[in-house]
């Protein structure tokens, strides 16, 4: 069985072949906190994340976020409508 984080990633790399104007990655923001003897502490938030400028919310465009937990989730919307999402991204514009 493929890992999680391997098979978003794959996922990814395909649909980047898809659409290399928008310069897919995938990551997380956040970070895992050692807290000693307790058990760490994950605040991570996984995305897929674009080059591409969105001005309306002064950023880029990224998917939703899933937690560490619920990477299944961003793997499952990965399958199923990151495809339309990608094409419904504007193409930069051309210097």
């Amino acid at each position: 069985m493929e890992p999680p984080y391997e098979k978003l990633s794959r996922l990814v790399n395909d649909a980047a072949w898809k659409y290399p104007h928008l310069g897919l990655t995938c990551g997380y923001i956040g970070n895992v906190y050692d807290t000693g003897p307790l058990p760490d502490r994950d605040d991570r938030s996984w995305h897929v994340f674009t080059k591409v400028n969105n001005w309306k919310a002064k950023g880029k465009f990224i998917s939703p976020g899933f937690k560490t937990e619920d990477l299944d989730k961003l793997i499952e919307w990965a399958e199923t409508k990151m495809d339309s999402w990608a094409a419904s991204i504007p193409k930069p514009l051309e210097r």
